[in-house]
């Protein structure tokens, strides 16, 4: 079953400049969680429709673990691929 895993487990939260990125065993970007601190710094009227930095890590860190809950979930496993639409698991 191993061998079918699209982004293979541990995921790792690596942090960047302008975003936390989640990344898969294999070094892979499954995902980017974007912030702009500097907005909320100064008084910006469109600063509250950008994450902070804080709000994007806690996103980040969330989603980080979530490799590990397919195995740990066989029902959301088979949810989660029944409902796939562009990355299906044949």
């Amino acid at each position: 079953m191993d061998n079918l895993r699209r982004f293979p487990a541990p995921w790792v939260m690596v942090e960047e400049e302008q975003c936390f990125r989640v990344k898969d065993a294999n070094g892979f970007s499954v995902c980017s969680v974007p912030h702009r601190e500097d907005l909320h710094r100064r008084p910006y009227q469109y600063a509250e429709q950008f994450l902070t930095r804080d709000e994007a890590r806690r996103i980040a860190k969330a989603i980080s673990p979530a490799a590990g809950a397919f195995e740990e979930a066989p029902v959301l496993r088979a949810f989660l691929l029944k409902n796939a639409v562009s990355h299906r698991v044949r």
